[in-house]
Formats: structure tokens, sequence, C-alpha cells
């Protein structure tokens, strides 16, 4: 389960505390990473981590493109 969101803003303030990145940077890290951990809770199944996100399977996979993703990469992970 992905960790709630006062977690990880400590978290982000935890390891970068200087706060030098953007928004748009922190989203995209913290996108990266949601996807990441769902994929490898569901060992790549794409539709079982697109239920879980409220997403459809294109969207997640739009997602997962833009963060060079690939869910053959998760299948022996979990």
């Amino acid at each position: 389960m992905p960790a709630p969101p006062q977690r990880v803003i400590d978290r982000y303030f935890s390891s970068n505390g200087d706060g030098d990145i953007s928004l748009k940077q922190w989203l995209l890290r913290s996108e990266k990473e949601y996807l990441r951990d769902l994929l490898i809770k569901h060992k790549g199944g794409i539709s079982l981590a697109a239920k879980e996100a409220k997403v459809d399977n294109k969207t997640l996979y739009r997602k997962m493109r833009r963060h060079g993703l690939h869910k053959e990469g998760f299948k022996d992970l979990g």
C-alpha cells in the first residue's frame, strides 16, 4: 500500500531538506515511486495495479511509459 501523504512529505524533507526541486519534479518522482510500488505489489499485473490506482489500463500504460517502467521488470518481484 502506498505511504500516507504525511509520510511521503516527511520522507521528502528528511532526504531532501534543501527543497531544491520544483513541485513538478517532486510530483513526477512521487508518481513514479507510487507506480513502481503498485507494480511490485501486483507483479507487473496491469489490470490489478490500474484498479488499485483507480485509473484505466490505458492511463497506467501511458504513465508507465512516461517514467520508463515496463511490466516485465516486475513479474518476479513482490
